[in-house]
């Protein structure tokens, strides 16, 4: 698996459980940036999938616990 994979892997996920999340049903990427107290900007990337940043395990840990979702379900390629 290359980089390019991971990064549409994660962006892929994060989206899928900020649309479809059991605690908050449907979450708009502003409202999920409040939640987890990550950036928009760094959200938006993810999910736009931006090979030019860099992965933040950190920022990825905080949206998994604010969405109540396992940290490994966002490197899962079919979930």
């Amino acid at each position: 698996m290359d980089i390019d994979e991971v990064y549409n892997i994660i962006g892929k996920n994060i989206r899928f459980y900020r649309m479809n999340n059991l605690k908050y049903g449907y979450l708009s990427q502003e409202s999920l940036s409040r939640i987890c107290m990550v950036s928009i900007s760094i959200i938006r990337n993810m999910e736009a999938k931006r090979k030019n940043n860099i992965i933040n395990l950190v920022a990825i840990n905080n949206i998994a616990k604010a969405l109540d979702v396992p940290l490994y379900k966002f490197f899962l390629k079919d979930s």
